[in-house]
């Protein structure tokens, strides 16, 4: 009982020692009287970070007029794109790069036309890709003309298959992007395919194993008879776009670098080869005319430039 007082008594003492002055300080003369509020304080934005893609490449992320990009090691441009019937129906969607020039590769190209529009868009994640780094094709006012040039081939095969017997007017539907080619996509649906100065054909090379038959419907898988029906190949109509282009999509088992300039040129013209040739894709085959179009875009004859020129990375 002791030890308690004299415990509560040391506290009470150390207390009073803390205690504060009871003092009156004086009051500071130069205290500040103005009552203006500064009007230069920064305001501090925050910006929501927007979640990234998970299936997006590797790469760094910039935005330009057409939106945002991923710029990959070698320099190429990924963009997500996304393609949809005109009845908002979503064929495809995903990253890819574009190979061919702005606005793409005229199939169809005189003096007064550059029509029939071909695309050629290849997936980040597809073996070999990057070593094919641009698909080009020189106005038809530059190079010499030939009957052996991919314009006359082209043009002869859609007046075979539609029965073209006015061309002057079905060359004022064209360039006006009314030239329709009536399909049968590869899953069954109807559609017209719209050859125009903009619109024609997108063929989206994606991995080999995408498409595999057992999951994805409508897949056709195929041998080109350049390897010596040695390569296998997959490939399938998605069908038309808002826009009137046939959406294709092309696997090679082969890294694309590894393949030839012929069977390169084979993969860029298969899907349209095959549409002129034929209006239903439920099954795609090699044909003629497909094996003709691919020879001519080469340079055949007289022709020193191919029509379609590979530059490939080393």
């Amino acid at each position: 009982m002791k030890t308690k007082i004299v415990i509560f008594i040391s506290i009470g003492i150390l207390l009073a020692s803390c205690a504060p002055s009871t003092s009156t300080l004086p009051f500071a003369t130069n205290m500040p009287n103005s009552t203006t509020i500064p009007t230069n304080i920064p305001t501090i934005t925050f910006t929501p970070t927007a979640t990234l893609d998970p299936n997006a490449p590797e790469g760094t992320r910039e935005s330009d007029s057409e939106g945002e990009y991923i710029e990959m090691g070698n320099g190429d441009l990924a963009r997500k794109v996304e393609y949809k019937t005109a009845t908002g129906e979503v064929l495809w969607t995903g990253w890819a790069i574009e190979k061919t020039q702005p606005g793409g590769i005229p199939l169809i190209d005189d003096v007064a036309t550059n029509a029939a529009q071909l695309r050629v868009l290849v997936q980040p994640n597809v073996s070999g890709g990057a070593g094919v780094a641009s698909l080009t094709h020189i106005d038809s006012l530059d190079s010499t003309p030939s009957d052996q040039a991919l314009t006359h081939t082209i043009y002869t095969a859609i007046k075979v298959r539609e029965n073209i017997t006015d061309v002057n007017a079905w060359f004022k539907l064209l360039r006006a992007g009314n030239a329709l080619l009536p399909i049968i996509t590869s899953t069954g649906e109807a559609a017209d395919v719209r050859l125009g100065q903009k619109t024609g054909f997108v063929n989206i090379v994606v991995p080999y194993d995408s498409l595999d038959p057992a999951v994805v419907a409508g897949v056709t898988e195929w041998k080109d008879p350049y390897s010596g029906s040695r390569k296998n190949f997959r490939s399938t109509v998605m069908g038309v776009d808002v826009n009137g282009d046939a959406v294709c999509l092309i696997g090679s088992e082969e890294p694309l670098d590894k393949l030839s300039d012929k069977v390169v040129r084979m993969i860029v013209l298969y899907c349209a080869g095959n549409i002129i040739n034929d209006p239903d894709q439920s099954t795609q085959e090699w044909s003629n005319w497909l094996d003709v179009i691919v020879q001519y875009s080469e340079a055949k004859g007289d022709k020193i430039i191919p029509d379609i020129i590979i530059t490939r990375r080393q």
